[in-house]
């Protein structure tokens, strides 16, 4: 699936004391120009939010990320291989009362928790990874996207919530 700040499912490959690890993941300003053009609910969401906390250069928004290891069918079975680290992004400018919603935390990468990669110290890495998705060439939030709802098209840009400036 393709939008215009390029393909919606990606692949990176990621190396590790001399190993290579790859996966799939979302891309999130692939996923959020998606999204707010085909959920209006959503871009009505992102055009409220972009008149409360208008983005530009002196007041980027906040993204930040979060983890959570997910175990579908019997959390307390021995052994269980069906765990999993998910990670999600979303925007501090959502507010609280939105955050608490699974709606507006969205998933830009699972992995099964036994890969190899989190097995061998890579979840570090694989931050590090993810916050560089969201500031590639084609698509940096430091420098602004615009993304287009059927409302309007809204300009964000942000910084990751923990080097926000003041």
């Amino acid at each position: 699936m393709s939008t215009p700040y390029g393909p919606l499912v990606r692949r990176v490959k990621v190396h590790i004391d001399g190993v290579d690890y790859e996966f799939d993941y979302i891309h999130p300003i692939a996923f959020l120009a998606y999204a707010a053009q085909h959920c209006d609910p959503f871009g009505e969401i992102l055009v409220e939010t972009a008149a409360n906390h208008p983005s530009h250069c002196n007041a980027k928004w906040d993204i930040i990320l979060y983890s959570d290891e997910v175990t579908p069918g019997d959390a307390l079975k021995r052994g269980n291989q069906k765990k999993t680290q998910a990670i999600y992004w979303s925007f501090k400018q959502f507010g609280s009362e939105l955050l608490a919603s699974e709606y507006l935390w969205f998933v830009v990468v699972v992995l099964r928790s036994n890969n190899d990669l989190l097995l061998h110290g890579g979840m570090t890495t694989l931050f590090r990874y993810i916050w560089e998705t969201f500031f590639d060439d084609v698509s940096n939030l430091r420098a602004g996207v615009i993304i287009n709802t059927s409302y309007r098209a809204v300009v964000i840009g942000a910084y990751p919530g923990l080097d926000s400036p003041g």
